[in-house]
């Protein structure tokens, strides 16, 4: 969770603009703890308290086994139009890391571009 509290706070100047799109990869069993939080909340006792949306919606969480887990990684300017392949996998980027979870699959498209998409 420490990584998770850095990226939090590293988005919260982010709140009057517009908010990045961003994931979040947590081991399996905490894809939910960003959003339940701590128990330390200002109003605890305020019934009418609207919880802010989470910066990383559900569906961005991807979970990962508990275990180390040898997977393939892909060189991103490597890739010719038109290839795919199943997750578990890494794509790697000159300035990022992709991370493919297990029941995803990528490609990429006509433009170069990523498709990333459940399989």
């Amino acid at each position: 969770m420490h990584a998770s509290t850095i990226a939090t706070n590293a988005l919260r100047g982010q709140m009057r603009l517009e908010r990045p799109r961003v994931g979040m990869l947590v081991t399996r069993g905490f894809r939910d703890a960003i959003e339940i939080g701590r128990q330390n909340r200002p109003r605890l006792y305020d019934l009418l308290f609207e919880k802010p949306r989470p910066f990383v919606p559900r569906e961005l969480r991807a979970m990962l086994r508990d275990e180390w887990e040898e997977v393939p990684v892909y060189r991103r300017e490597r890739l010719p139009r038109g290839f795919r392949a199943e997750g578990p996998a890494l794509m790697d980027e000159y300035d990022s890391t992709t991370v493919v979870p297990d029941g995803w699959s990528f490609s990429v498209g006509p433009s170069s571009c990523i498709v990333l998409e459940r399989s």
